[in-house]
């Protein structure tokens, strides 16, 4: 069945972005297909692979007319790849979709149908090794919440955005993704809960692999050096995340003025090993550390640059 051809439903478009990914890639595309839901477009945008990552997306496209693969004409990169994917969606929902997991058949019609007047809907994840054993492990480690929750999203994120489906509105107002985003989905959940907020289906219906390619979960390894150069990346590219918040239209005067607490705490990242005046704040505001389930988590979040650098 063509299920682009059901009208009655509205169109999901699953936004699928590719970057040499052709070892797991025929897995996640079965998933894809086999949705029970009626009315899907799907949407990828290769980012230069030079395995065979796109034969293997043109030979899909070939037998079903709703999938559009995209070649693009140079490299983007992870963020910009996933906002070009998204800009060509043209449903009434959007569902991210990695190249390299699994999705049970009932994903994208349990999400349709649990979203509600919600901006996003998101569930939870199982982790699975490289060949679909479960992996018993917590993804994300930190509290879900719901609702127009936005302010305690600033510092970490519990939106995996494989497992998310958002309304149109969320595009209209996070596109084009500010300078200085790292993960996209962070920036789509703060976006999200700052309109008609998020929800939060608490059951799996994504397996998630793990491997040392993830964007997310990979290995991270590298000398001190490394890490110093990479907690001052890390600095510049969050003062520019909290701007970028701060200039949201969604935001009301006082939470404006709160960001903006925030910001300049936040600068004093690179002269402590503990930023007390940011940690003040966030006790001082609950809406800031709502995320957090216990009071380290929010001492590890409230870390300055030489407490990150020696940890």
């Amino acid at each position: 069945m063509e299920k682009q051809n059901t009208t009655e439903y509205p169109l999901v478009s699953i936004a699928l972005c590719t970057y040499n990914g052709a070892r797991f890639l025929r897995d996640q595309m079965d998933s894809l297909i086999a949705q029970d839901y009626p009315r899907l477009e799907i949407i990828i945008t290769d980012d230069g692979s030079s395995d065979a990552t796109v034969e293997i997306l043109k030979e899909y496209a070939k037998t079903h007319s709703y999938i559009r693969v995209i070649q693009n004409d140079s490299n983007l990169g992870f963020v910009k790849n996933f906002e070009k994917a998204m800009s060509l969606c043209s449903g009434t929902y959007i569902a991210l979709c990695d190249q390299d997991d699994i999705w049970l058949p009932n994903k994208i019609s349990t999400l349709v149908n649990h979203i509600g007047e919600a901006s996003m809907i998101y569930a939870k994840t199982s982790l699975v090794d490289t060949k679909g054993t479960p992996i018993q492990r917590d993804f994300p480690t930190v509290q879900s919440l719901q609702g127009r929750c936005h302010m305690s999203l600033l510092f970490s994120n519990c939106v995996t955005g494989h497992t998310c489906l958002i309304q149109r509105e969320v595009l209209e107002v996070a596109l084009p993704i500010p300078r200085g985003i790292k993960v996209h989905d962070h920036w789509l959940a703060i976006v999200a809960a700052s309109l008609s907020g998020i929800r939060y289906l608490p059951i799996s219906l994504t397996l998630y692999r793990q491997h040392d390619q993830n964007a997310v979960l990979g290995k991270r390894k590298g000398s001190r050096q490394l890490r110093y150069l990479r907690l001052l990346k890390k600095f510049k590219r969050r003062m520019l995340f909290l701007k970028s918040v701060q200039n949201l239209k969604t935001l009301t005067s006082d939470e404006q003025a709160i960001l903006q607490q925030v910001y300049m705490s936040y600068s004093h990242y690179t002269h402590c090993f503990r930023n007390r005046s940011l940690y003040q704040l966030m006790q001082q505001h609950q809406e800031l550390r709502m995320i957090y389930k216990e009071d380290k988590q929010l001492k590890n979040q409230t870390r300055g640059y030489f407490g990150d650098l020696f940890r």
